[in-house]
């Protein structure tokens, strides 16, 4: 196995504690670290975003509420923040995207995205 599968299978095992807890401690950190950041870019109201690493949704559902007219396609390598990430999204009327995706072999086209995410992910 690779390394990132058995970090993903620790992320899988977590993820239900930490998308009700740390994460949610985070998501003000991650408003304020998107307000100050997106001042700093010239994007259009409707760029396509990739956020790595997203967990459930943290910051893609912050980018969200910042950005409502984005397409914003959240993405984690462990398949249970996936899963919370949509139940999350769609709780909040969010039309964001998540899937599975491992950020070393990504399938998406070059230059897909306008603003590429990654907060904690590194």
């Amino acid at each position: 196995l690779r390394q990132w599968q058995y970090a993903a299978a620790a992320w899988n095992r977590a993820a239900p504690s930490y998308a009700s807890g740390p994460m949610l401690h985070y998501a003000p950190l991650h408003e304020k670290m998107l307000t100050e950041s997106l001042e700093l870019v010239d994007i259009d109201d409707g760029p396509h975003i990739l956020d790595l690493a997203s967990a459930a949704g943290e910051p893609a559902l912050s980018l969200w509420r910042h950005m409502p007219t984005a397409d914003i396609v959240a993405t984690d390598y462990a398949a249970t923040n996936t899963i919370l990430g949509r139940s999350r999204a769609y709780r909040a009327g969010s039309d964001v995207v998540f899937q599975f995706a491992d950020m070393e072999d990504l399938q998406f086209d070059d230059d897909s995205f306008d603003l590429v995410t990654c907060c904690l992910g590194l």
